[in-house]
């Protein structure tokens, strides 16, 4: 670190970028990254074309509409990642950050054919997300041939009783185990097996226990 601190340190390296030495070091590192690049969307749509049917299903059960999924990747498809960095060099100097590559890239979700992000209230977010989640776990299990962990916080949260119920019936026919919090034992169905924890105070104990002391 330089005598003059951070500042000084951050100062020095965006003038850094701007020479022609830094430069050249950026953009030898150019030809590794669109090869990691490309290997990583490549395993996206992979992923995504393996879970789309599912993911369709799920926000069908979830949302009751149809959903529609389109990838974008980060940068032009019209253009080659090697020439778009080269192109935006430049600015990405001035800013101190890539603009364009798989970390940009996106998911567009439609409902009916229009877009979500437009449409969809704080529950259907929330059910939107489930149903991506849901669909991610369904074919994780698939894939490995055993079932997950699902970790679901206050589930109900912002749902209505029907909503919920669709949730968690969804939930329950995955067959994984689930660990599940809220704040009311009974805004959501348990499952016959299911074990019962009580939170007071920063104190775990089992529901039976809990019950018990407060007596």
């Amino acid at each position: 670190m330089s005598p003059g601190g951070p500042t000084s340190d951050g100062a020095f390296w965006t003038g850094w970028r701007s020479t022609r030495a830094g430069q050249a070091a950026i953009r030898s590192w150019d030809p590794e990254f669109v090869e990691v690049s490309h290997g990583l969307e490549a395993s996206r749509r992979r992923a995504l074309a393996a879970a789309a049917d599912t993911l369709r299903r799920y926000g069908e059960r979830l949302l009751q509409t149809d959903l529609g999924f389109d990838y974008a990747q980060g940068w032009n498809r019209e253009k080659s990642l090697a020439s778009v960095l080269e192109e935006g060099l430049e600015r990405d100097v001035q800013q101190g950050v890539t603009q364009h590559g798989p970390h940009r890239a996106d998911l567009n979700i439609t409902c009916d054919e229009r877009q979500a992000r437009k449409l969809v209230s704080r529950g259907q977010q929330k059910l939107l997300a489930s149903a991506m989640i849901l669909a991610a776990t369904a074919t994780a299990q698939e894939a490995v041939g055993q079932p997950l962990l699902l970790l679901l916080d206050d589930p109900a949260a912002e749902l209505d009783g029907q909503a919920v119920s669709r949730l968690l019936d969804a939930v329950i026919d995955l067959g994984c185990q689930v660990v599940a919090t809220s704040l009311e034992k009974e805004a959501f169905r348990l499952a016959d097996d299911a074990v019962v924890f009580h939170v007071k105070h920063g104190v775990v104990a089992t529901a039976a226990a809990a019950k018990k002391a407060s007596l």
